[in-house]
């Protein structure tokens, strides 16, 4: 298969080469747009959420159980009042 015979390897190639400086461009971009201080502060979060992975759970729990508990003499209340 000879590439002045076929026209499609020349459009593949252009198609590759395109497709490399327009991956290369966009990463220039990325890189002068980026602040210093995001992947500090990005790499700190995952270490915090590794060290202790349930933390957001935990708080949402025991947010949960001081409602319950808030809520539990109401309902004691209302029973002795009933009977």
């Amino acid at each position: 298969m000879d590439l002045h015979q076929n026209p499609v390897g020349y459009l593949i190639i252009c198609g590759v080469v395109i497709l490399i400086i327009a991956l290369n461009i966009s990463l220039i971009t990325a890189l002068k747009n980026r602040s210093m201080y995001k992947p500090m502060e990005m790499s700190k979060s995952v270490f915090d959420r590794a060290k202790s992975p349930w933390q957001p759970e935990d708080e949402a729990l025991s947010k949960l159980s001081e409602m319950v508990e808030k809520i539990k003499p109401d309902n004691k209340k209302e029973n002795d009042q009933e009977s």
